[in-house]
């Protein structure tokens, strides 16, 4: 699906279903992609950043983001090209670390929810203000889930190595 979102799915009183859209990795690459870029600019390290113009970089996302606004499909949209290279080995750890993340925060809704529901995320409707209850019940659903996320991913943290540990706070930051 080309939407940008993950999503879980109650399918039984005990059992569920998570679901990450293609959208959404294609999202993921690209964040990962400019995440890389001011790694490489705060740590002073080349070898972190992008493989191609900053500027072209820059374009690509900011063109990404707004067809994620206007609802296109990122997979067709994004130049994804812009993956390629020799700093790519560390832009895929950046991204797999983002998915055991989300894949855990998902699996955290059907833990934690009493009724979870098949949603896309749609960003335009959000372009309009929110209710403060709305905005309290979503950020109370949402870190609910993210503290589940946590609580699996660092189930075994007393014999985590520091690059485990690492990883899921980079995940959750992405």
């Amino acid at each position: 699906e080309s939407t940008v979102n993950a999503r879980a799915e109650r399918v039984a009183p005990h059992a569920g279903i998570v679901y990450v859209n293609t959208g959404f990795i294609s999202a993921v690459r690209l964040l990962a992609l400019y995440a890389a870029s001011g790694a490489a600019t705060y740590l002073q390290n080349p070898a972190l950043g992008h493989d191609y113009d900053a500027a072209e970089l820059r374009r690509v996302v900011e063109h990404t983001v707004i067809g994620v606004v206007v609802g296109a499909d990122v997979r067709t949209e994004a130049c994804l090209w812009l993956m390629q290279g020799p700093r790519d080995r560390f832009r895929r750890e950046l991204i797999e670390c983002a998915m055991q993340f989300v894949i855990a925060h998902e699996y955290g809704h059907l833990l934690t929810a009493a009724e979870i529901r098949c949603l896309s995320l749609d960003l335009r409707p959000h372009l309009q203000p929110l209710s403060e209850s709305q905005v309290l019940t979503s950020q109370f659903v949402e870190i609910d889930a993210d503290q589940t996320a946590f609580d699996i991913l660092f189930a075994d943290h007393q014999r985590a190595s520091p690059e485990h540990l690492i990883m899921v706070g980079v995940g959750a930051g992405l």
